[in-house]
Formats: C-alpha cells, sequence, structure tokens
C-alpha cells in the first residue's frame, strides 16, 4: 500500500470506529433529513452545514448535507485519488446529458417515488454498515492494496468477526442494491441507447423492475458506463441462496462456510470469511456510487429556474468558464455558478479524515489472524 493510501486507511478505521460507537447520536442529523425537519436540522447542525456549503433549511440544502455527510461517513472505502476522479467523472457523464433526455428518465422516476424510494434504502443501508463496521476494518484495509493475490485465504483469517456478524448485512445489502439497480440501468439506456427506456431486449423500466433478481443481475451490464462504476459484486447465487434457507455449514477454526451448489445438488463448495467481508466491503463502495447518483438527480429535480444551485465543491476543481457546469444547467460554468463559487472564496472541502496514524504500524494485515 502507498504511503498516502495506508495512513489514509488508518485515520479512516479510526473515524469509522468512533463514529460507530456513537452512532444514535451521529445518525441524528440523518434522521431529521429523511423525516423532513429541515428547520431543526438547521438550528442543530447550522455550523457544520456551513463548513460543507450547505444551507439545511431548504429541502435542497438538507438534501446536500445529508448526502454530503454520507460522502464523507463511507469516502475512506476508496484512496483519495479514486474517489476524486470517480464523483467527477460520473458528474461530467450526467452533466453532459442531454437535458430533455435527462428530463425524461426523472419524470419517469418521479410517477413511481423512486428517487425517495431509492434513497430510504441507501440510508438504511448506511446505519446497518456503522453497526458492523468495527467487524469490517481489516477488509476495508484489504481495498487499499493494489493486488490482492498475494493474500493467502487459507493461512490469514479476520479476528474482529465471525459469519454472524456480518451475515445478515452481506444478504440484505446485496438484496437493496438489486432492487435499485434500475436508476442505473435507466442512465445507461440514455447514454449507450438514448432513451431511458430502451432497452436491448422489449422491456422498460417498470418491466425492468418486476424481472426476477436473477435477470436484473444479467441485465446490468459491467461494459457499460454507469453500471461499470456502480461495480456490484456478482457474488456466488449458490452461497446467496444458501444463506438466504440457512443451508450452510460454518467453519469456526478454518473461518469457511461450507455450501451446496445450487445446479448441482450433491456439489458442496467453500467460501472464506475473508472473502464474504470483501465483498461486504466492495457493496458499500456500490452504495457510494448509487448514493451520488441518486444526489445528482435529487439535485436536478429540485433545481429552481434559472438559478445557479451549487453542488460539491469538489466537482468544481479546475473547471473552466467555458465548459459545461458541473450543476447540470446545460450552461457554461462562467454562466452559471462561477459566480456563486467565487464568492464562497476559497473553497476546502477534501474528503480527509482526522490524523490519526502511526507511522510505526503496519496496515491491515496486522490485524488478521494467522491460523495454524
Amino acid at each position: 500500500i502507498p504511503e498516502e493510501d495506508r495512513i489514509r486507511f488508518i485515520n479512516y478505521a479510526c473515524y469509522s470506529s468512533k463514529v460507530a460507537s456513537n452512532w444514535d447520536q451521529h445518525r441524528i442529523k440523518y434522521d431529521l433529513y429523511l423525516n423532513g425537519k429541515y428547520a431543526v436540522l438547521a438550528k442543530k447542525y447550522e455550523k457544520e452545514a456551513k463548513l460543507l456549503y450547505c444551507d439545511p433549511r431548504t429541502e435542497l440544502g438538507a438534501m446536500q448535507y445529508a448526502y454530503h455527510s454520507m460522502f464523507y461517513d463511507i469516502g475512506g472505502l476508496f484512496d483519495k485519488n479514486t474517489i476524486l476522479k470517480l464523483m467527477k467523472d460520473i458528474n461530467y457523464r450526467m452533466s453532459h446529458m442531454e437535458v430533455n433526455k435527462r428530463d425524461r428518465f426523472l419524470a419517469v422516476l418521479k410517477e413511481s417515488n423512486r428517487l425517495n424510494t431509492v434513497q430510504g434504502k441507501l440510508f438504511k443501508i448506511l446505519f446497518d454498515f456503522f453497526s458492523i463496521v468495527p467487524n469490517l476494518i481489516p477488509s476495508i484495509g484489504l481495498l487499499y492494496y493494489r493486488d490482492l493475490d498475494h493474500v493467502d485465504r487459507a493461512e490469514l483469517g479476520i479476528s474482529t468477526c465471525s459469519f454472524a456478524d456480518i451475515k445478515n448485512f452481506y444478504q440484505d445489502t446485496y438484496e437493496a442494491l438489486i432492487d435499485s439497480c434500475d436508476i442505473v440501468v435507466g442512465l445507461d439506456n440514455i447514454e449507450h441507447r438514448e432513451d431511458c427506456n430502451t432497452f436491448t431486449t422489449k422491456l422498460d423500466l417498470k418491466k425492468f423492475r418486476e424481472q426476477p433478481k436473477g435477470n436484473r443481475i444479467k441485465i446490468l451490464n459491467p461494459k457499460e458506463y454507469f453500471a461499470g462504476k456502480f461495480a456490484l459484486p456478482v457474488a456466488s447465487a449458490s452461497l446467496r441462496n444458501a444463506i438466504g434457507h440457512n443451508d450452510y455449514t460454518y467453519e469456526g477454526t478454518a473461518q469457511t462456510i461450507r455450501f451446496k451448489e445450487k445446479t448441482k445438488g450433491d456439489v458442496y463448495l467453500t467460501e472464506y470469511l475473508v472473502n464474504i467481508a470483501l465483498e461486504c466491503c466492495k457493496m458499500m463502495r456500490s452504495v457510494f456510487v448509487l448514493a451520488f447518483i441518486v444526489y445528482t438527480l435529487q439535485h436536478y429535480v429540485m433545481r429552481e429556474e434559472g438559478k445557479p444551485q451549487i453542488v460539491h465543491p469538489i466537482l468544481y476543481e479546475r473547471i473552466k468558464g467555458q465548459s459545461r457546469c458541473p450543476c447540470g444547467s446545460g450552461k457554461k460554468y462562467k454562466q452559471c455558478c462561477r459566480g456563486s463559487i467565487e464568492a464562497i472564496g476559497n473553497v476546502e472541502m477534501k474528503l480527509d479524515y482526522p490524523m490519526k496514524a502511526d507511522s510505526t504500524r503496519t496496515v491491515p494485515l496486522h490485524m488478521m489472524r494467522k491460523w495454524k
């Protein structure tokens, strides 16, 4: 792990563990937003919201504050360069879509109140994540490795959890993300097929949502832009089926799960606990991507006609005046948000965490135990 990433991981491990230990207090801002208590949110978190360049007295400002907070709370699942590039790339694709095609997609989503439904699922996952994040710290560290092939699963296990600690999160998060992936598919339909309802088969978004989960997974094409960024780990269907029916055996000493292959009744497979914990962390990366997409779409929905409405300040870094504005208005930056950004002054909003790293420590394999 490069030194900068190693330090970032330690800082995030300390930050996320502290948040988890104080979650009942930390989650209040999210609860106030989800329950529409914007005045209370503004009064309680005015100073913190200003640091995130949000005014939570309005629905738009409250939405920005909640999502900017979420991005910070789970942003440590990525190294710094990756997360900045990810946000800017997705914003660029969405802000450069033809406005009429994007607006048609928003109209389809509005008909079924889809954005609010998916938003509820995402915040539920966030809450569940912080109930188990101390169990996942070693696996979060593994995300920072450039190459995981050298990690011997038979020799190294996780000393922070058992399968029971993460089983429900593993299953429930996967189900929620599959239930929500129509938003990703709709954007790829616009990107590659001109309209949100145009599939390569005789489907539209409504029919897509009605498909069995296995079919939705097959349609979610990782070679297309938004599905590729979403990068939902396509875990073993046999393992998910076994977990759902409690038809598996967990060997605590070896940290392995033994289960039947779904299509071959007498064939048994084995999976290591460390891989399942790693899948949980990768799914949280998918949560970040989907949350950023929903945040951007919500911003478009709440836009006041003709008024600049700035998005996450990181997205304006190195934007030239002639470039299309990151807020998605379709206007040039100099004719839209530049005045608002310049009025803020020196925007300093990085996704860094309080410095806790000690250069003498080795991570994350020191948090894993060797089986003999």
